[in-house]
Formats: structure tokens, C-alpha cells, sequence
């Protein structure tokens, strides 16, 4: 059994809940715009998870990062952890390291992409792993949300050496491969 496959429905919930905890402040922003009124307006249906509460420093803006992630051989939802808290705070050269050498990945091509559209979020669904040829993938659902309504559903790819004799540190830890996105983003209202 693949170590990230025994996670429980509470975890799952609970980084998702996490990956998206700046909401929380924005909710309350928009909370104090609005004016009272005798008669509430009907609202639609909402089709995404409930509102989170924030439950961890990891995502919160100049929050330390955990840098153990970038050397992380077992648990590929680490690596995703630490790209979200590094794109939350806008540490684009941080979030890059999430990446593979081969990638050529930096943080200015990070920042061009996703910066400037207010804090940016990475919602994390649990993925799938797969071994091909002594390596190891793990593809998980992900939704960029940005603080300018964008969503951006897609997935992310990430790699490792199935511990090949002569592989270099680089090759055996969980790094990033490769993120695929919608190219036409909804937006939220």
C-alpha cells in the first residue's frame, strides 16, 4: 500500500481546509462591505467547499516555510504542501525549489503566471501514484484559486527515483514534474 493512500477523508478535508485558509480573511472583508437590509437576496447555490477557518500558519503569508519538504522521499502531499504555502506568500523563488532541475522552473516564470491577481491559494485533492521504469508519479487534482476570483482547475505532477542504485539526491526526492491547467478560468463572484 502506497504510504499516501492511507490517508483518512478527515485529513484530506483538513489540507484542503488548510491550502485554502486565506479565504477566511477575505470573507470577513466582504462581510463588512455589505449593508443590512430588511429583505435577504437570494444567493446561488454554492457548488465548493464551505468557507475554512484558518488552521495553520503554513499558508498564512510570511509564514515559515518547511523546508524538509524539498528533501522529502516518502510523502509526495509534503512537497504540494509547501508549493501551496510558498505561492500563499508570494515566495516565488521558494516555490520554484518545489520543482525539478529538468523543469528549468524559476520564480520569475512562477511570478509572471501567477502573480499580480491578488494572494493566490492551491486547493490539493488527493492524488493517484503510479511506477513506470524506476521512477515513481503521484498526480493530484488541484484548483489555483486567486484573489481576484480566478479558478484555475488542473493537475500537478510530481516525480522521483524508485531508488535506483547511483540516483542523485536531486532525482530521489518528490519534486514537481509538471502542472497542467485549464487555459479558459472561471471566475467566482
Amino acid at each position: 500500500m502506497h504510504p499516501c493512500s492511507a490517508r483518512s477523508d478527515t485529513t484530506a478535508r483538513f489540507r484542503l481546509s488548510r491550502s485554502l485558509a486565506f479565504l477566511f480573511p477575505l470573507l470577513l472583508l466582504a462581510a463588512c462591505d455589505k449593508q443590512d437590509s430588511a429583505t435577504p437576496e437570494a444567493s446561488p447555490t454554492p457548488t465548493s467547499t464551505p468557507s475554512p477557518t484558518p488552521t495553520s500558519a503554513a499558508t498564512t503569508p510570511g509564514a515559515a516555510l518547511d523546508l524538509g519538504a524539498l528533501l522529502e522521499r516518502d510523502n509526495p502531499i509534503r512537497v504540494l504542501d509547501y508549493y501551496a504555502a510558498a505561492l500563499a506568500a508570494e515566495e516565488w523563488s521558494s516555490a520554484a525549489r518545489a520543482w525539478g532541475e529538468e523543469t528549468g522552473m524559476t520564480g520569475e516564470k512562477l511570478k509572471a503566471e501567477f502573480g499580480g491577481k491578488g494572494l493566490v491559494a492551491l486547493g490539493i485533492v488527493e492524488g493517484q501514484a503510479d511506477a513506470a521504469a524506476g521512477s515513481l508519479f503521484y498526480q493530484a487534482p488541484v484548483i489555483l484559486r486567486f484573489g481576484d476570483g480566478e479558478e484555475r482547475p488542473g493537475i500537478i505532477t510530481l516525480r522521483r527515483v524508485n531508488n535506483v542504485d547511483g540516483a542523485t539526491a536531486e532525482q530521489l526526492r518528490w519534486h514537481i514534474a509538471g502542472s497542467s491547467f485549464e487555459t479558459n478560468p472561471q471566475t467566482k463572484q
